[in-house]
């Protein structure tokens, strides 16, 4: 089962309303692709932590925009406030299915090498790789 995540459209664009948006508990986002027009969103943002634990940061999700229809999409690129340590703004790219992609995907080393069980050192030459494949 794919996770969902709920978004509304927002029509505010200057800088109070989107203030608003986060001291409301939002996130301001886009939701862009090939086939759908750039369209301003804003998400919860306990939600999308959520989401995002749960696929990971290359996982692929359902983005159902209030009065519209489910969208498959990717984030493209998430901005924090440092400081804060809370979200600005989140890039939510509509996903093609029958298209390939590139993703950098992370290395994750599982169970034990036979060099170090024998007081060896492992040294792990790529954290992530890029691969291309279909979104699914």
């Amino acid at each position: 089962m794919m996770a969902v995540l709920k978004a509304e459209k927002r029509t505010d664009m200057r800088g109070s309303g989107t203030r608003k948006v986060r001291n409301a508990g939002f996130v301001p986002g886009v939701l862009y692709g090939n086939k759908v027009d750039a369209t301003p969103v804003s998400v919860e943002s306990v939600d999308f932590l959520k989401t995002i634990r749960e696929v990971g940061r290359n996982g692929l999700f359902s983005l159902e925009v209030k009065g519209g229809k489910k969208h498959q999409v990717m984030v493209q690129e998430v901005q924090t406030d440092p400081l804060k340590d809370s979200f600005v703004h989140i890039d939510f790219f509509e996903v093609d299915m029958k298209s390939e992609m590139d993703a950098d995907v992370p290395v994750r080393l599982e169970g034990e090498a036979p060099g170090v069980k024998e007081g060896g050192v492992l040294a792990q030459l790529k954290h992530e790789i890029s691969v291309k494949c279909l979104p699914s």
